[in-house]
């Protein structure tokens, strides 16, 4: 036992009685020769695991001082952020409107501890909360809160907000809040200056996102103005040109009016002529034209008449479509009565029917001989 423990605990040692010490034969005269060769592939095996852990701890340490030094630069971009945003309520004094959104009893940073809790739960950072993580988030506050449920439902009309969660605390139970933001794991509200310096950038950066959402507005609709007044200026050009070329082209023409006007002027000494030989027929013409409207006021009032005509056999079509329509219904009514009447008298035939088996029942019937019998002898 003793040399099977010293085997297990020396790695190289006599393979037969456990010596620790390594030489051709063993000295303690078991006369066992160790192989040398497997002790040189050991030991150079485990030189080259040495060798590459060296290797292995080099490269960490470089990807180490790397992440180091990235950490260093964050935190050193953080702080500068912190810095500048720090300074926005100094450009951007806090309004009115601001303090109307913190509920009632509640602190000022009250609205950001909110929007942390809201952050901290939700994993897609969509700035609504999903199910699951609504469920986990009223998992952790069902323990201090009863009505959860009730104010954080599972379906809302309204997407929930951060806001819905301060509704827990609407009685000013700033206490609670502090419990529930430690219990939650947010870290918010334990320095006074730092949460008032939180919910002042909160405000102002939610106020510099309207003005800038309104900027961007007022950006795209002078855009539009813009464009449109290229649009106006380009139109104007074309219409310049065209009235231009219409200007040069009423020049052309008028050159050729004049032509025309002496040749014009014999035609109308010629048309004189011509209206004093059409005038006769042009009273006649009249007068044909005056009896063609008579006619034509007769024929429309026949036309008239008959459309009311039409009109009163239309309307007695539909009285008489109403009239069968009514019948109709009437007639289904009663169809549905009388069956509803028959489905009655079965019921009760066979109600009659199971009285009658229940009233006999257990009673011996003799056979009778067959013999005829009035019917109203049955009856009775």
């Amino acid at each position: 036992m003793a040399a099977t423990a010293v085997k297990k605990l020396s790695r190289y040692c006599c393979s037969n009685c456990g010596a620790s010490e390594l030489y051709l034969y063993c000295w303690k005269g078991c006369r066992h020769v160790q192989n040398i060769k497997s002790f040189y592939a050991e030991t150079k095996s485990i030189q080259q695991e040495l060798e590459m852990l060296r290797v292995t701890i080099y490269e960490q340490e470089i990807r180490f001082r790397e992440l180091e030094l990235q950490l260093k630069e964050k935190q050193e971009s953080l702080e500068f952020l912190a810095n500048q945003v720090n300074k926005l309520p100094s450009y951007y004094p806090v309004q009115s409107t601001d303090e109307q959104l913190i509920p009632l009893g509640l602190p000022v940073w009250s609205v950001v501890a909110a929007k942390m809790v809201w952050q901290h739960f939700d994993g897609d950072h969509d700035g609504q909360l999903t199910s699951e993580e609504l469920h986990r988030l009223k998992d952790h506050l069902r323990k201090n809160h009863e009505n959860v449920d009730e104010v954080l439902p599972d379906y809302s009309a309204d997407p929930l907000t951060p806001r819905d969660f301060l509704r827990l605390y609407e009685c000013g139970e700033v206490a609670k809040l502090s419990d529930d933001l430690r219990s939650l794991g947010v870290l918010c509200g334990l320095s006074e200056s730092i949460a008032l310096s939180l919910s002042t950038c909160d405000a102002t950066l939610r106020r510099i996102t309207m003005e800038s959402w309104q900027l961007q507005k007022e950006r795209d609709n002078y855009h539009k103005e813009v464009d449109e007044s290229i649009r106006a200026k380009t139109r104007l050009r074309e219409v310049f040109a065209a009235s231009k070329q219409s200007l040069e082209d009423q020049a052309r023409d008028l050159v050729r009016l004049q032509q025309q006007e002496a040749h014009n002027e014999l035609e109308l000494r010629l048309a004189d002529e011509k209206a004093a030989a059409n005038a006769t027929s042009l009273s006649r013409a009249k007068r044909e034209l005056s009896s063609a409207k008579h006619a034509l006021l007769d024929l429309r009032a026949l036309v008239d008449d008959q459309i009311a005509e039409k009109e009163k056999w239309q309307r007695y079509c539909w009285e008489l479509e109403e009239r069968l329509h009514e019948a109709a219904n009437a007639s289904h009514i009663t169809e549905r009565d009388l069956w509803r009447t028959k489905d009655a008298k079965k019921e009760e035939s066979r109600k009659n029917m199971l009285l009658y088996i229940e009233a006999h029942k257990g009673k011996r019937h003799f056979d009778r001989p067959a013999e005829t019998t009035n019917p109203n002898q049955m009856e009775n």
